[in-house]
């Protein structure tokens, strides 16, 4: 999978008229993560960087029928593409923090082994 099919031409097309000001995280959390309640425009609003690409294009589909009223917040990189959370990069930071993270549990487990053994003895 490329850089290129992290978000497909349908979504690298997607225009916003007028960003919404409200804040994800001021939006009353629902049972799906994608997905917030906006108290101020009372409709729901959904965040394209935790969804699928899949997803997200279904999602675009659906705002673009005449009848619809969709929100959605999304984040755009510098070369135009959107994220999403299947995207290649977004997966390979997450895989690289959980390695990280998983290094650091080893070494202070094994310190504290050391340490233990140590007093015990």
């Amino acid at each position: 999978m490329s850089l290129e099919d992290c978000s497909k031409p349908l979504l690298d097309d997607v225009k916003i008229a007028s960003p919404c000001p409200m804040a994800w995280d001021d939006m009353a959390r629902t049972s799906d993560e994608a997905k917030r309640f906006c108290g101020d425009c009372r409709k729901h609003v959904f965040s394209v960087d935790k969804m699928s690409s899949a997803e997200a294009r279904a999602l675009i589909k659906e705002a673009s029928r005449p009848e619809s009223s969709v929100c959605a917040q999304l984040y755009r990189r510098a070369d135009g593409t959107i994220i999403t959370d299947d995207c290649p990069v977004g997966l390979r930071r997450i895989r690289n923090t959980w390695r990280h993270t998983e290094n650091n549990l080893a070494e202070h487990l094994y310190v504290i082994r050391r340490h233990r053994k140590f007093i015990f003895e």
